[in-house]
């Protein structure tokens, strides 16, 4: 088991919503592309795993809670890497990717 696998086999079923948004290789590799580098291998892991999803506040990033990690496009909806990335592009340096936001909106890099 790997320890992005690890760790999400130790959080509470209930704590995950919505983890049906997982990327495919090719999308992976289109996300690299527009940013210009490679994922790191533990997120690169979890995308394409889970993906978008919601942790209910268990998750953490630098002790920060994770409402929400973006994932794959979905019709109708503004909550996947890539509209963010476009969305965000004015504002992000280079080789950096929106990945989830926390309960204000307050986005994560």
């Amino acid at each position: 088991m790997s320890r992005v696998q690890d760790r999400l086999h130790r959080l509470p079923l209930s704590k995950i919503a919505d983890a049906d948004r997982s990327l495919s290789a090719p999308q992976v590799a289109e996300l690299e592309r527009l940013i210009g580098c490679s994922l790191p291998a533990d997120y690169r892991e979890f995308a394409e795993l889970v993906g978008g999803c919601g942790f209910d506040g268990e998750a953490t990033v630098a002790g920060y809670p994770i409402l929400q990690f973006f994932g794959a496009p979905a019709v109708g909806r503004r909550d996947d890497l890539f509209w963010n990335l476009d969305t965000y592009a004015d504002e992000l340096p280079e080789a950096n990717l929106v990945i989830a936001r926390d309960e204000g909106g307050n986005r994560y890099v």
